[in-house]
């Protein structure tokens, strides 16, 4: 490489980084280095489950019924970001590798045109769920009394999914390029102007009624739009968003995201899709259950955070290291994410087994939604440890390149393990039998997972060896 040329590529760095060229993840410290990637996404996951969480709050206060619609709505507006998220994980992946082979220039361009798919696929998937959002509630059994409010709450929440889109994989892609700092704000910023203007847009200020339930729905929308616009500002500053190029260009890299891009979604869209098929089982009975299973989820998925962001962490590491062939880091970083995840699933057991039911119980005082939850606990975060080394595995195949296993093991997971246990022990237990359902399939599939991923981060190092000059 010329000295014009090294140039170019520091200011490529600087800019992309934000400030000055950041640590490289090829060396170091390896602990250091994956808390560095962790804390700012910590931060940024935290608060958007804490916002979640808050939300589910105020909504239990205005009823169960409301309550329980929320809950119904929740799985299709994952699903649809679930699917704008596939993009991001692919871009990743492929922008990682990239860096870490040291073209700078080729990774910008892939992040530009990832973002011109994101917006194309996601325009159109919204007009979809306007089509056909009330007949998906229709088919979950929703209750008379629970389809006017979640269809309405859904079609002001899938205004604010495009909005969400663009900020979300943009910051997916900047992680990428060493900035952790800056997807953090985004996430931040958009969670807390959404508890902010929750309560006003729910009960009103002054002689202003408010809007109710749909409050909660609009300050989503609003949030995410306010974080738009300086998304979209800073991705320019870093040079994510520029002139696209050739054709070809374009077409080239679309045919690389794409590659990744599909099995990804495919992989995401199954977690909703087996939550939905979940809640109508659990839609067929009382209003409070559905309520305790919604509060209960949503209290798991917030313990689930610190391994969230440990795992989005993986993904930059791990892409780096690999196109830089430093399998020794790849296996050290594995080894100590699989024994944190452990340690910590083990403390979380025991916080929510002793503590799950009072939790709960913040969200809505109903004694019956609170005796549900509590038999939940007791149960479901058992297998936390198990599943947090499946979720660590899955950001390390999409990070080689290699997006089929976490697909494959979706499908596993969902066809031939999860939904069959659901029907016979709900048949046989009543819903404690979809709640041991769900900690069977997060043992068997981690299980799986840990060895899969072992046995391809081992043929990898050995083909790097064989290919190594004597």
């Amino acid at each position: 490489m010329t000295d014009a040329q090294s140039r170019v590529q520091q200011r490529t760095q600087q800019r992309l980084s934000g400030a000055s060229v950041s640590t490289s993840l090829l060396d170091g410290s390896i602990p250091r280095q994956l808390f560095r990637l962790t804390v700012p996404m910590l931060l940024g996951i935290s608060s958007m489950m804490i916002a979640s969480l808050i939300d589910t709050y105020y909504v239990g206060q205005i009823g169960t019924v409301e309550l329980a619609a929320l809950t119904l709505t929740f799985p299709l507006v994952m699903g649809f970001s679930s699917l704008s998220m596939g993009f991001g994980i692919g871009a990743t992946s492929i922008i990682s590798r990239t860096v870490g082979a040291g073209d700078w220039a080729k990774a910008q361009r892939i992040a530009t045109h990832t973002l011109i798919l994101v917006i194309g696929f996601v325009s159109v998937l919204t007009l979809v769920g306007y089509a056909f959002a009330e007949s998906i509630f229709v088919m979950l059994n929703a209750r008379e009394e629970l389809l006017p409010i979640a269809v309405n709450y859904t079609y002001i929440t899938l205004l604010g999914v495009p909005i969400l889109a663009v900020p979300m994989v943009g910051g997916m892609m900047l992680r990428s390029f060493n900035d952790v700092r800056s997807p953090a704000i985004i996430m931040v910023s958009g969670a807390a102007i959404q508890v902010i203007i929750a309560p006003i847009l729910i009960w009103g200020v002054g002689s202003w009624e408010g809007f109710g339930v749909y409050g909660s729905a609009w300050s989503f929308v609003i949030s995410r739009l306010v974080v738009a616009f300086y998304a979209i500002g800073l991705f320019r500053r870093r040079g994510l968003i520029q002139h696209p190029g050739s054709f070809e260009q374009f077409r080239t890299s679309v045919f690389e995201v794409m590659r990744l891009a599909l099995p990804s979604m495919a992989s995401q869209v199954l977690m909703p899709v087996s939550m939905y098929l979940i809640m109508m089982l659990v839609a067929l009975y009382d209003n409070h259950v559905v309520a305790a299973y919604g509060v209960a989820t949503r209290i798991e998925a917030m313990t689930m955070i610190v391994v969230m962001a440990m795992s989005s962490s993986m993904g930059p590491f791990v892409g780096q290291n690999f196109g830089a062939r430093r399998f020794d880091r790849i296996k050290s970083a594995l080894r100590m994410c699989y024994l944190f995840c452990l340690s910590y699933g083990l403390v979380v057991t025991v916080i929510l087994v002793l503590l799950g039911g009072a939790i709960s119980g913040v969200f809505r005082d109903d004694p019956a939604v609170v005796a549900v939850a509590t038999e939940f606990f007791y149960i479901v975060p058992v297998t936390i440890g198990i599943m947090s080394v499946s979720m660590i595995a899955g950001s390390t195949f999409v990070a080689y390149g290699e997006p089929v296993p976490s697909f494959v093991l979706s499908i596993f997971r969902m066809f031939v393990v999860l939904l069959p246990l659901c029907y016979l022990l709900n048949w046989l237990m009543g819903y404690l039998g979809i709640f041991i359902a769900i900690a069977i399939t997060n043992g068997t599939v981690g299980f799986i997972s840990f060895f899969w991923l072992r046995s391809m981060t081992n043929r990898f190092r050995l083909q790097l060896a064989a290919s190594s000059p004597t």
